[in-house]
């Protein structure tokens, strides 16, 4: 295991991303009509949040142990559908609730008996 820089490691994985998509344009075609509000759209999603929440990822992940860092990221959905039945005001489902049960039961196990 080598450590490297995040930069690099975002850079890389942004690199063979977008030469696997390259890897598909003969299957999809490609449009080049692209508007500017279109464009800077596409610009702020790659800077925002692709770029830096890849970079506070990675900066989390060499502060903190990966299964610390594991278990924060399945509360993702939880804190998603929060938001949005908060703000959007959608009405969680009960198969959401049971997701919901079932994530953080694993991760209360997982905490609980990973040490």
């Amino acid at each position: 295991y080598k450590k490297f820089d995040i930069e690099i490691g975002m850079f890389l994985f942004n690199l063979f991303g977008v030469l696997f998509l390259a890897l598909l344009i003969p299957f999809y075609g490609f449009s080049t009509n692209i508007s500017t509000i279109g464009l800077l759209g596409l610009l702020y999603i790659a800077l925002f949040p692709t770029a830096l929440a890849f970079i506070l990822w990675n900066k989390a992940l060499s502060l903190t142990k990966t299964s610390t860092c594991s278990n924060i990221s399945l509360l993702t959905p939880i804190i998603s559908i929060v938001l949005i039945s908060l703000f959007l005001k959608e009405k969680i489902l009960f198969i959401q609730i049971i997701g919901l049960l079932i994530v953080l039961l694993s991760v209360f196990l997982n905490l609980r008996y990973n040490k």
